[in-house]
């Protein structure tokens, strides 16, 4: 390009003799600096640090001092104004051992020779891109006669579909049919009890319990020892390609939404005065559930919130269903109060997809990863109407308590977060110390269990048809996890309250 080699040896040379005189000194080298410019004026050169407006020493330094003190940017960087189409750099957070030098990450965007004038650069990529369905693009407000059109093809669909006329599948049913498969059950789910009284202690107690917990004791014992101690797995061991990387996902992710069973213990703070006072007011005014949805209620539904939010597997968009009349819409109707009234989530509705978000640390690590989840419209909507009826009947017989944030209506996190920034200034400017205890849920919502909400549905006196409802909705959910090679296999999840999942109460 335009820079010779023997500019860039000059150049590295005075830009190390200015980082020495800088380090030695504390202030910058004037006369090195006019020889690095002067340089890159004679090789019809640029400094890229010039061209980036955002670049703040702050911020973006690449060098600090021992004390912490002072920061600079002294690690340049050089291209060729001849034959450079764009060029840009910034700095990682990435932590660089034994130096005080921070890594600098430059993107080059090379403009095509003048032999190839006319030819476009082609690159090569490694990997096909991830097979996501697409979705829907949102019409314009000048294309509003795309939302009748829709309509209108969504209408002449199911008038010819006959689906009135088409007779209903017989229920399969749900437990085994077959007393060899019922047995086979029923020993599975045996020793899944003694691996959990293993696990948290409470194996003398289960003996005491059931009389077929001593058999299983003596016929383990009974039992050679097959163990065999194999070499330590060294917890940093990286996973390359697209199918380690998925099954490397989906053990993350099972591990992480696994539930074993609590021992059965003492909740004196579900008889607690407070709570038998909400019982009382609730037995006086009870919550009426199941409650149908009527047309008007859904289109309410639909019109409400984020009118388009990311779909689940079955691709439904918000606003598609939103646009359809009354006789399609009435379809949709039917079945949200069909699971409503009977606490039901047929099969093809519960598969979800999980979207990794990156948290903190290293990137690399999956422990740094959390999932949102992307529910079916058809699973969100009876949780919607449940949300919509329930908030303002607890904030009426005064459920919540009014230090709680979150569901609570007209409150937001930012009054607290304001509030103590108030207080961190007041302790700043008086000079006085102040503690505040935090608690520290680890991983939000994959760390919740269900039986919280169950628990707070028997205390206060709430029908328990709302527990039959988010039992069915959570019970053998396939997820599948979206990643850079695409999206994994399905594997279940049961008993997991997901964030982004459908809206618990």
């Amino acid at each position: 390009m335009g820079i010779s080699i023997a500019s860039l040896q000059f150049m590295l040379r005075g830009i190390q003799a200015s980082r020495h005189s800088s380090m030695i000194f504390g202030q910058p080298n004037h006369l090195k600096r006019d020889a690095y410019l002067a340089c890159l004026h004679a090789a019809d050169g640029y400094d890229v640090w010039q061209t980036q407006l955002d670049a703040d020493a702050r911020t973006s330094y690449t060098c600090r001092s021992y004390t912490g003190h002072g920061q600079s940017i002294i690690d340049r960087l050089a291209v060729s104004r001849r034959g450079t189409l764009t060029a840009t750099c910034l700095v990682p957070r990435d932590f660089i051992p034994a130096t005080d030098h921070r890594p600098v990450l430059a993107r080059i965007a090379l403009s095509v020779p003048t032999h190839l004038a006319g030819h476009s650069p082609h690159l090569a990529s490694s990997y096909s891109p991830p097979p996501y369905p697409p979705r829907f693009r949102y019409p314009k407000k000048t294309d509003t006669a795309k939302f009748q059109a829709f309509a209108q093809r969504v209408d002449d669909a199911v008038a010819g579909e006959r689906l009135a006329d088409q007779p209903a599948p017989p229920p399969r049913p749900q437990r085994p049919t077959t007393p060899h498969i019922r047995a086979i059950l029923l020993e599975i789910h045996h020793i899944n009890q003694l691996i959990a009284a293993l696990r948290q202690g409470y194996l003398q107690r289960l003996v005491g319990r059931h009389a077929w917990v001593t058999p299983y004791l003596r016929g383990f014992q009974a039992q050679p020892g097959h163990y065999n101690a194999s070499a330590i797995v060294l917890s940093v061991t990286f996973v390359t390609g697209p199918d380690g990387i998925k099954a490397q996902t989906i053990n993350y992710f099972t591990e992480l939404f696994r539930r074993a069973p609590r021992a059965p213990s003492l909740k004196p703070w579900l008889d607690a005065p407070s709570v038998r006072s909400i019982r009382s007011r609730v037995a006086d005014h009870p919550f009426s559930w199941p409650q149908i949805l009527t047309l008007q209620d859904l289109r309410f539904l639909l019109r409400k919130g984020n009118p388009r939010p990311a779909p689940g597997p079955d691709l439904w968009e918000k606003w598609c269903v939103r646009t359809l009349s009354d006789s399609s819409l009435s379809l949709v109707l039917d079945l949200v109060n069909y699971e409503i009234t009977t606490s039901t989530f047929p099969e093809c509705v519960k598969p979800t997809l999980l979207s990794t978000i990156f948290k903190r640390g290293p990137r690399t690590d999956l422990t740094n990863y959390r999932g949102i989840t992307c529910s079916n419209l058809l699973k969100n909507l009876p949780f919607a109407w449940l949300n919509h009826l329930l908030s303002p009947y607890l904030t009426a017989q005064q459920i919540l308590p009014q230090t709680q944030i979150a569901t609570q209506p007209g409150v937001q996190a930012r009054d607290l977060t304001s509030f103590l920034s108030q207080v961190e200034v007041f302790s700043h400017r008086h000079k006085r110390p102040l503690y505040l205890l935090r608690r520290d849920q680890r991983k939000g919502f994959d760390r919740l269990e269900p039986e919280g909400f169950y628990d707070a549905v028997r205390a206060y006196g709430l029908p328990a048809s709302l527990i039959d409802l988010d039992r069915a909705a959570q019970d053998e959910v396939p997820y599948q996890v979206k990643t850079v090679h695409g999206l994994t296999r399905r594997f279940i999840v049961s008993g997991v309250t997901q964030q982004g999942d459908r809206s618990p109460p």
